[in-house]
């Protein structure tokens, strides 16, 4: 604060003023100084919107693609379980059941089933669980590992679910 005497009637006065702004100068800086605009929180809504319209289906579809992973180990497991099972029994497994494993994957993604089994080969189905999160992979219904006389082929709903 700062004041400096006036003189009227010979009695000393102060006039005193001030350092610190009025209150309508208050007002009206406080207000353009801080905070944003309603529409340019509604601006950034739209963009962050826009972004996640983008991202939220690249990004599920590459979470669909890295739980395929768990058929293909769920293949190479069997594969694995079934060689040791004849490499004692002279013919390959029947059942999962023979090799100590269950008709799901590891992650619970996918169901196994054996079919065609003989002394010479089996054939090996992978399939999404129903209603499960692989449900939704249209693209890779199916994988299926063939074995007959020592030689196995891998093949799929499409060529692109096979890993190269």
């Amino acid at each position: 604060m700062s004041g400096h005497p006036e003189e009227t009637d010979g009695t000393a006065r102060f006039n005193v003023t001030s350092d610190w702004p009025d209150h309508q100068t208050m007002n009206n800086s406080c207000a353009s100084a801080k905070g944003f605009t309603l529409v340019e929180l509604a601006i950034t809504v739209v963009i962050v919107g826009i972004l996640a319209a983008i991202a939220l289906p690249n990004f599920t579809d590459y979470v669909r693609k890295g739980r395929r992973a768990d058929a293909f180990d769920a293949m190479a497991h069997v594969q694995q379980e079934q060689e040791r099972y004849r490499s004692n029994n002279l013919t390959y497994a029947g059942s999962l059941a023979d090799l100590r494993t269950t008709n799901l994957s590891q992650a619970g993604h996918y169901t196994l089933s054996l079919s065609e089994v003989s002394s010479f080969g089996y054939t090996l189905t992978v399939a999404p669980v129903e209603g499960g999160k692989q449900a939704a992979d249209t693209a890779c219904k199916e994988f299926k590992l063939v074995i007959f006389k020592a030689s196995s082929k891998r093949t799929a709903t499409s060529d692109t679910c096979l890993p190269k």
